[in-house]
């Protein structure tokens, strides 16, 4: 069901030294950190079978942040045998096509009407803004004294039927 135990410490390694550099390192930048961030937690999410037999699509409402750094994340990839989609999405209309959808801090004013048109349905969302995760996105990725910190709303994502790894939800702090 999920990926074996091997990938997650590369999951909690990313997410305990995002943005940490030695003198010797140039930090990488915020958004290529969290490109890597998604594109790992796309191994210990489980969507309904239903959805098993098609691409997985990752969309990202415009304006994106994360400039070429998602698309290489990407690049070529499968995860459980389905081939992942990267799309982009300038209005709300299209944004239920999509298996994860990232929510720039732009889309604030909109947040309600964005997730009330995903509730129950297969859809995880993702966003990095502060507070997203306590008014309804799935999963935040938010910034903790220079690091970047998953946090999950539990009831968001049990409303979707995709199930996310014990392992991962351990390590990340709980929004209900």
């Amino acid at each position: 069901m999920f990926p074996s135990l091997n990938l997650l410490p590369a999951l909690v390694v990313l997410l305990s030294a995002a943005n940490i550099a030695t003198a010797d390192q140039v930090p990488k930048p915020e958004y290529q950190v969290k490109a890597q961030i998604i594109r790992k937690l796309l191994d210990y999410l489980d969507w309904p079978s239903a959805e098993a037999n098609r691409s997985l699509v990752v969309g990202v409402l415009e304006p994106s942040p994360f400039g070429d750094f998602l698309p290489k994340e990407l690049e070529n990839l499968v995860i459980k045998g389905r081939p992942v989609k990267l799309r982009y999405f300038r209005g709300l209309s299209q944004i239920g096509q999509c298996d994860v959808i990232f929510l720039p801090e732009a889309s604030e004013e909109n947040l309600g009407t964005i997730l009330d048109s995903l509730k129950g349905r297969p859809i995880i969302s993702i966003s990095d803004s502060p507070g997203f995760a306590s008014r309804g996105v799935t999963v935040n990725l938010a910034p903790v004294e220079g690091r970047t910190r998953l946090e999950v709303n539990l009831t968001t994502l049990k409303g979707s039927g995709v199930t996310l790894s014990p392992q991962v939800l351990k390590s990340a702090t709980i929004v209900r």
